[in-house]
């Protein structure tokens, strides 16, 4: 097997006892998608690779990177008989993912069956086998075997939240996910009864609440056990999270990324709350939820220190010049008679935004000895450690601009080129709040002229930012994927309060319910 040592493997599920998944096998797959509501359907991109090709059994879960199968094969290796490979392969059918000769080992391991939202291939020989086999599509081009994924955790599979263990059924109509929890003891004895089935399958579901995310702290877990808690996936799209919020009609949302407009909430007839996993609500249509009674919670202050400290990770970065000294020794370099770094003892820290986060990268400016500008026009005191400035007079002082501010209309690209070309000359500008603050055009010519000497970027204009984008051979910018708030610490707090926001809404009568007297 290639080597797999990276990918993450999480080997403690809970599967559906094999009496059941016999029982449930007896039924359709159209039949399971009726009376479950029409939730947990897959896409019907996904079909079998021979019209004849069954399967049923729990769901070992599979995340991979587009085109590459290194994960698959660390499923096969953990997978017990009667499981079902489900692998995320992201609707890519670029190049296939398995053909015979996987297929033939998981059939000699006693797996149930393999289906990829995405491309395999051999398919004569497939049909051949009758091993069943479920996929996006077909392409001869054989996979990488090098990219670590994830095993075992909840993924987003054609638009269906699926988590491990779940109960997956599959014939030539497509694929239906039933939730372990969901599956009731008793299973009907034949067809006919399918529909009182189905009765228990939507009568004992627990209120649903929509993560857009992988996972969540299972501290936050634990305070909303009362409900089921489907997962969207990373990063996942618009249409993703409209086809679950169909499917699941959660009455929360917690968003960890994406954004959640009009379309999305209209979904979800019984949504009340969407509560941010951080603090920045700029993702979310806040007119659109307002018109629908939705309250729209934050949780300001959980990433502060994790903010505060990776904008110092940024600042000293830029100032040691610590990457390009990093890339120069590994060429052979030993730049120690000619190299001078920027000494921040002296210098002036101005920031744009003075809430938790600023105030905590205040005090720390200070304590290495520099000045500290702030400009807030919505701070009602200014700690002793920093002077109050106009954004303007900041500018022109400043050696160190680090923002610290919210994303709205009014601060939409207000580092632009008017402001930057007031920038002391050979400044740092460090961004670890929205991309959308800074004018990206603007800044490269900036760069280019050495107005700024050094970029940080911790957010974008367009997230997720990939190749090929504008910095991507911008020497002088040091970039992050927006994990300035993401610590250990910070993930269990965002998790927590987020929950915790979830039901002090729902604990609250509607607006157009009267208090219980």
């Amino acid at each position: 097997m290639p080597h797999a040592e990276n990918t993450f493997i999480n080997r403690d599920i809970i599967r559906i006892a094999p009496e059941r998944v016999k029982q449930a096998a007896q039924f359709q797959a159209a039949i399971l998608a009726d009376v479950a509501g029409r939730r947990g359907t897959l896409h019907g991109r996904v079909k079998p690779v021979s019209p004849t090709m069954k399967v049923a059994g729990p769901a070992i879960t599979v995340e991979v990177r587009p085109g590459d199968n290194l994960a698959i094969h660390a499923a096969l290796a953990i997978a017990q008989p009667g499981d079902v490979i489900v692998v995320d392969g992201k609707g890519d059918i670029s190049c296939a993912l398995i053909g015979e000769i996987m297929s033939t080992q998981a059939e000699a391991s006693g797996i149930a069956g393999i289906i990829i939202d995405g491309a395999v291939r051999d398919a004569d020989a497939l049909s051949a086998n009758g091993f069943p086999v479920f996929s996006a599509g077909l392409n001869p081009c054989g996979p990488t075997k090098s990219i670590a994924g994830r095993v075992n955790y909840p993924v987003s599979v054609a638009g269906a939240a699926i988590q491990p263990g779940d109960l997956v059924i599959g014939d030539i109509d497509g694929v239906v996910v039933l939730p372990r929890e969901d599956v009731p003891a008793e299973s009907p004895a034949n067809r006919w009864h399918a529909a009182r089935w189905g009765d228990a399958l939507m009568t004992t579901s627990s209120p649903v609440i929509l993560v857009t995310g992988n996972d969540l702290a299972l501290q936050a877990v634990s305070l909303l056990s009362d409900f089921s808690i489907v997962y969207a996936g990373k990063q996942p799209s618009e249409d993703s999270l409209f086809q679950l919020c169909q499917q699941h009609n959660p009455v929360a949302i917690i968003v960890r990324y994406g954004k959640i407009n009009a379309r999305i909430m209209d979904a979800a007839p019984d949504l009340r709350v969407i509560s941010k996993h951080g603090s920045g609500i700029d993702v979310i249509d806040q007119k659109a939820a307002a018109e629908r009674h939705i309250s729209v919670q934050s949780a300001p202050g959980a990433n502060a220190a994790a903010v505060a400290e990776h904008t110092w990770a940024l600042i000293l970065a830029c100032a040691k010049s610590v990457i390009p000294l990093d890339q120069r020794m590994r060429q052979g370099h030993w730049d120690k008679s000619t190299h001078k770094s920027m000494e921040l003892e002296g210098r002036t820290l101005g920031l744009v935004g003075l809430g938790a986060i600023g105030g905590r990268v205040a005090r720390i400016g200070r304590a290495f000895g520099m000045k500290v500008l702030a400009y807030d026009p919505f701070a009602r005191t200014f700690p002793d450690e920093c002077e109050s400035s106009s954004l303007d007079d900041l500018l022109q002082q400043a050696d160190v601009i680090s923002l610290h501010c919210p994303l709205t209309e009014q601060t939409r690209q207000m580092i632009n080129a008017e402001k930057l070309a007031l920038f002391k000359k050979g400044a740092i500008l460090v961004n670890t709040a929205r991309g959308g603050l800074i004018d990206e055009e603007a800044l490269l010519a900036a760069l280019d002229n050495g107005t700024v000497a050094w970029a940080a970027l911790d957010s974008f204009a367009t997230e997720p930012l990939t190749a090929p984008h504008i910095w991507q051979n911008v020497g002088s910018v040091i970039l992050s994927p927006h994990i300035g708030g993401v610590s250990d610490n910070s993930y269990v707090k965002m998790g927590t309060v987020a929950a915790s926001n979830i039901l002090s809404v729902l604990a609250a009568p509607m607006k157009n319910e009267s208090p219980v007297a």
